[in-house]
């Protein structure tokens, strides 16, 4: 097994890396993209690094030479690059497409099509591609619909896998939650060290209260990955995946569930998913959402997190009506 992490030093990254470069059964070569700062990985480890810019593809032909040479093919690559800030974004629409559409990956592939191989692509988008107005954001009821310039770059990524690679899969996380990553910290705040740095201060804080996602641990995410890596494994190229339906994006009995580690927050009453067709009924598809089950608004993840920390009964809560989409609380440590 042969695998190549795109994004290897960002938060997500990591954890792909590192699956892959413990103890994954069969792998034989193991390599990663950085923009800028390499990973500190030990040389004994056998972990091969290449800088990138995705943006421009400067390093990504010689990554994917250096790859493959010797007339050994890659079996895997998973694309965790992106910039994921949707403020950054918002300011930088123009630079944000360059980075989030893999144009220039792509582009190296398929020049070295003789000598990659057929990879199977992973590819990392967000449940931001949907409107948001929905409780339940599946791609069965819910088409895509961007309000944001992060997500209308993710989308236009996830366009150009479909129409440039063939065999590919793409992965549509919620808030992503878990520890600091495997090798080095990323250089902002992760999302629950927000909020419990929030909850400590003595500012009121505020969180959305309209804003409705699923979070997902990383190494859950991982789990995912390494599903489809032991079908690659497996099957070789005579593998096909099928579509979900279910709440959790992946609940079909085909696709078995790694262990989930998830907030176990209150959460409005689940809506219940579609019917599933019949198995000869199943549509061919590449498209997963990757999520908890529960639908959550930030203000409940604020306040599970105040529970673990007893800070429960210490919150103020303002602007709180259905019209008002911040819900501005805050905590007395």
């Amino acid at each position: 097994m042969r695998v190549l992490v795109v994004g290897g030093s960002g938060y997500l990254g990591q954890f792909v890396l590192k699956a892959f470069s413990d103890a994954y059964p069969d792998t034989e070569w193991v390599g990663y993209t950085y923009k800028s700062t390499k990973l500190p990985i030990p040389p004994e480890d056998d972990v091969h690094a290449y800088e990138v810019d995705l943006a421009t593809g400067e390093g990504a032909d010689a990554c994917i030479a250096d790859a493959t040479k010797g007339g050994e093919s890659l079996d895997l690559i998973v694309n965790c690059a992106a910039a994921s800030s949707p403020g950054w974004c918002e300011k930088n629409e123009t630079a944000a497409t360059a980075l989030n559409v893999p144009s220039k990956l792509l582009d190296a592939m398929t020049a070295a099509s003789e000598t990659i191989g057929e990879p199977l692509l992973i590819h990392m988008s967000t449940d931001q591609v949907y409107g948001g107005d929905e409780r339940r954001s599946t791609e069965d009821q819910c088409p895509a619909n961007p309000v944001n310039a992060y997500a209308r770059s993710k989308l236009k990524g996830e366009e150009e896998v479909a129409k440039r690679w063939a065999k590919h899969v793409i992965f549509r996380p919620s808030i992503i939650t878990g520890p600091q990553p495997p090798y080095a910290p990323v250089n902002r705040p992760l999302f629950l060290d927000f909020i419990v740095d929030a909850l400590k201060g003595t500012k009121p804080v505020g969180f959305f209260v309209d804003e409705w996602r699923s979070p997902v641990c990383a190494h859950d995410i991982v789990g995912h990955v390494k599903i489809f890596a032991d079908r690659v494994r497996a099957r070789g190229a005579t593998f096909s995946f099928f579509g979900h339906g279910a709440e959790d994006g992946f609940g079909r009995p085909s696709l078995p569930k790694p262990p989930r580690r998830r907030l176990t927050l209150a959460a409005p009453p689940p809506i219940p998913p579609p019917p599933l067709p019949q198995r000869d009924d199943l549509p061919r598809r590449r498209l997963f959402n990757c999520g908890g089950p529960d639908r959550l608004s930030r203000v409940d993840m604020a306040l599970k997190v105040a529970a673990a920390l007893g800070l429960s009964g210490a919150f103020s809560y303002s602007h709180w009506s259905p019209y008002d989409p911040v819900g501005v609380v805050n905590a007395d440590p």
